[in-house]
């Protein structure tokens, strides 16, 4: 039985400093308890879900109602097992724990906003695959979508050989046309003269 206050904090932090743990079977707070086993759509999933489910199967054992103790608290309880899974497994762990976190930063809006400091060539290239786009949000995510998006962010580019011969650049711009550039002077595409 996990003080309610801090049992988030120290399950996290548990996961984070990976410590090995087959098995644990805790009492909570009936909302948090809805949050560790919400699935994608429900109102209740969020980080918390995704980073207990990649980590844990979670389960719920049973309600415990708030009139079983004296005095009688305000919540409602509920006892859950966490057993450990191996379902998952992204590239890098501490980066698909930011990834997952960034993207729940604002709920409410859409993975283009809360992930506009990634790459979204990729993040919608992924999507794609399950009928998704960048206007999705968070909370319709699968944990193995989660996990995809954040293995093909890992993949890197293919360096080009030195003896490959590496495409012509098209625009060619002087210290001195910078400027204009910047000020739309100089037509999209256009090749400067030297």
């Amino acid at each position: 039985n996990l003080p309610y206050y801090i049992t988030t904090p120290i399950i996290i932090k548990m996961i984070e400093d990976s410590i090995p743990v087959d098995k644990m079977v805790v009492m909570v707070q009936k909302e948090v308890g809805d949050r560790f086993k919400a699935v994608p759509g429900n109102k209740d999933y969020g980080s918390l879900s995704v980073f207990l489910q990649y980590n844990f199967d979670v389960t719920k054992v049973v309600n415990v109602n708030k009139r079983c103790f004296e005095p009688v608290p305000k919540v409602d309880s509920v006892v859950v097992k966490l057993s450990k899974n191996k379902k998952f497994q992204a590239q890098n762990e501490e980066k698909f724990y930011k990834l997952v976190k960034d993207s729940f930063t604002q709920k409410r809006k859409n993975l283009r906003n809360n992930l506009r400091n990634y790459d979204l060539n990729k993040i919608e290239n992924v999507l794609k695959k399950y009928n998704k786009d960048l206007t999705s949000r968070a909370e319709s995510l699968t944990i193995e979508e989660f996990v995809d998006i954040k293995n093909d962010l890992d993949k890197v580019t293919k360096a080009i050989p030195n003896n490959v011969k590496r495409p012509v650049i098209e625009k060619v711009f002087e210290v001195g046309d910078m400027a204009n550039a910047a000020k739309g002077e100089i037509a999209e595409g256009q090749k400067i003269a030297n």
